[in-house]
């Protein structure tokens, strides 16, 4: 945990190395007013911001040091840069890799992608009208491995491994004609043509991706929100339009949604992650793609 004795800064903390020795002592912020925001608007791209604040706290998840189970991240946009804390445990502890890459108004996202098992980090932002990628395969500071351009204004990025090479790469969706979830995926780090495209959901819906059955490569999904106060989830195998293969509700409406293989065993299913009352983060991870209770709660 970040202690939060470092948030009487005011806005932010820069937890130094001797930081992952010290105990829990607080929530990662101290202020009030906490609301879920996506960006780009409608994507699952989701962060907290907090009314006394411009700052942005980016929710991820990966498989940092390559165990095989997904755990938390958060990536902090402080205003000018993009600060990023990993844990590798989904429970309450010391952060355990803090770095800073990215500047400020970049969109964070996570991959594997150079196949050698473990996650790492990479950001987007659309300069003009192309979207420019800067992926790294380290979770450190340091410059990019891959840099290019793909997909333009209006599109909401998404990653992950397409085709079963063991390397995750890009994709984008958007919003199209007739009201329906437009996704367009490519087989490699680089600018270039998609290599699927179809359609799948809502236009309004947000895009998720996972490993749904454990075949080793990722499918789709859309997450919306319901009347009933609960997150609709709607999975899908393969990457071609048609029915969804799993449906259910799990989380809460404008908490932020969260794919990952929690527990290692082959597969990823839903969490969801939301600001508490005393400003915890709060992470309720399920191993089951199907609604119920979380298999893991905690907070950071």
């Amino acid at each position: 945990m970040i202690p939060a004795a470092l948030a009487a800064l005011g806005l932010a903390f820069s937890p130094t190395a001797a930081a992952a020795d010290e105990p829990v002592e607080g929530p990662l912020r101290e202020s009030v007013g906490a609301e879920a925001g996506h960006a780009p608007l409608n994507s699952s791209t989701c962060y907290y911001y907090f009314d006394d604040s411009p700052e942005a706290w980016w929710i991820v998840s990966g498989d940092w040091d390559g165990d095989g189970d997904d755990t938390p991240g958060i990536a902090y946009d402080n205003g000018s840069s993009l600060r990023w804390f990993l844990w590798n445990e989904n429970a309450s502890g010391p952060v355990d890799h803090e770095f800073g890459y990215g500047s400020t108004g970049y969109i964070p996202v996570v991959g594997d992608w150079n196949g050698d098992g473990r996650d790492t980090v990479g950001i987007t932002r659309v300069f003009g009208t192309a979207m420019r990628w800067q992926l790294r395969n380290d979770i450190s500071s340091g410059p990019a491995d891959y840099a290019f351009s793909y997909g333009s204004f209006g599109y909401w990025p998404v990653t992950g491994d397409w085709n079963d090479d063991g390397r995750d790469t890009i994709g984008i969706a958007r919003a199209y004609s007739g009201g329906v979830l437009r996704w367009q995926l490519r087989n490699s780090n680089s600018a270039g043509s998609a290599s699927n495209i179809f359609n799948f959901g809502r236009d309004t819906d947000w895009p998720i991706v996972g490993d749904w059955n454990n075949d080793g490569r990722d499918g789709i999904a859309t997450v919306r929100p319901t009347d009933s106060g609960e997150y609709r989830w709607q999975l899908r195998n393969s990457l071609v339009s048609g029915n969804p293969t799993h449906v259910f509700n799990y989380g809460i409406n404008d908490s932020c949604v969260v794919p990952g293989d929690w527990d290692g065993a082959g597969g990823d299913s839903p969490g969801f992650v939301y600001v508490d009352a005393d400003n915890w983060f709060v992470w309720e991870l399920r191993n089951s793609r199907s609604a119920g209770g979380p298999d893991y709660w905690f907070q950071l």
